[in-house]
């Protein structure tokens, strides 16, 4: 890469004030990528090579580097050089966060005052304290009973949810 090279890649221009000038460089990789002028893959130049471009020690570029890389914008890859990373794959539950996961509201009725009914109803037939302890695995006897006249009948439908 030559030094004009350098100067059409590399336009930073240091911001007094503006924090430690590793990090500066570091955003500004950062920014690069964010906004596609730098693509995964893209080889960054040498670290002596930059630190004489941008006029700051080798230190500075070296601390810019691996502020980056902890970032996750870049790495090392031995001697071939430093490289823009390919952006890293977010884990699954950060994807699929379903912690305010609420179904839209029913149109064409009071909700509040069906639940209201529908746990009144359940409170007239069972007592709280039944209602709020875990049940047993596999159901209580109303439950199995209903499955094996289930069976009995020879029913096809099933409540479980795969399919054998």
């Amino acid at each position: 890469m030559h030094h004009d090279d350098m100067s059409a890649s590399w336009p930073l221009r240091f911001v007094r004030g503006g924090g430690p000038r590793y990090r500066q460089i570091a955003d500004f990789i950062e920014g690069a990528v964010a906004a596609n002028r730098m693509q995964p893959g893209d080889r960054l130049p040498p670290q002596r090579r930059l630190a004489q471009h941008l006029g700051v020690d080798l230190t500075t570029v070296t601390r810019a580097y691996a502020e980056a890389g902890e970032r996750g914008l870049i790495e090392a890859r031995g001697p071939l050089g430093t490289f823009i990373a390919r952006p890293a794959e977010q884990p699954l539950q950060q994807m699929l966060d379903l912690g305010m996961n609420m179904p839209p509201l029913p149109l064409g009725c009071d909700l509040q005052d069906l639940l209201r009914r529908g746990l009144a109803k359940a409170m007239e037939r069972h007592d709280v304290g039944v209602m709020m302890t875990y049940h047993q695995a596999g159901g209580g006897p109303a439950e199995r009973e209903a499955g094996t006249h289930q069976h009995a009948v020879g029913s096809t439908r099933s409540t479980d949810c795969d399919s054998h």
